[in-house]
């Protein structure tokens, strides 16, 4: 299987990697700990665990999602 075969990738962003998504209309902001492809319904999908940093929670979240977060300054 090429990589272009799975859905979504995890590009850009890297292990260690302040990450943010949007779920239901609630923003997340976590630690990226790991990315990588793994089966699910016969297909590869790309995701990342990810730590939270207001729970210390581990989620699994798909890397479409996420966005790499960047510092706002006034």
């Amino acid at each position: 299987m090429l990589t272009s075969d799975s859905f979504g990738n995890c590009n850009g962003i890297e292990a260690g990697s302040l990450v943010e998504w949007s779920f239901l209309g609630k923003i997340g902001v976590g630690l990226l700990l790991s990315a990588g492809n793994v089966e699910r319904g016969g297909r590869k999908v790309a995701m990342a665990k990810v730590k939270k940093l207001k729970s210390s929670e581990i989620v699994e979240i798909c890397c479409l999602v996420l966005r790499k977060h960047t510092a706002k300054t006034i």
